[in-house]
């Protein structure tokens, strides 16, 4: 597998200098580039982007954006991303329960059916 071929529903890991075991469910790759990514607007009502955080400066501006959930967040809400299906998630989202998050492909690491990363 490689970062490109990630799919909805699959787990993956993100590479943070402090979290070195977060892990998210992927809910889509956009093709939109991560210094064209809007994800909220500041108190100045001004665009935020992707690429506009500090941890995702480090990779290519024309990176494409992956939606994920935290695997933490569904496990705190007493769900289990085993048993859901990515619109099942895109419900909880919408239901203002659970937030997308957006990361660059690059940040991603695969993970292989025990959690293990399986490719940097």
């Amino acid at each position: 597998m490689t970062q490109d071929a990630f799919q909805p529903g699959e787990i993956a890991r993100v590479s943070n200098a402090d979290e070195s075991d977060t892990k998210v469910m992927v809910l889509e790759v956009y093709e939109t580039r991560q210094d064209e990514k809007r994800v909220k607007w500041d108190f100045n009502q001004n665009p935020v982007y992707v690429y506009d955080y500090d941890e995702n400066q480090a990779y290519d501006p024309s990176a494409p954006v992956v939606g994920a959930v935290y695997l933490d967040a569904l496990k705190k809400r007493g769900l289990s991303w085993a048993s859901m299906s990515v619109e099942d998630v895109r419900a909880e989202i919408e239901g203002g329960t659970l937030r997308e998050y957006h990361f660059p492909l690059p940040r991603l690491d695969a993970v292989d059916a025990e959690g293990s990363v399986a490719y940097q």
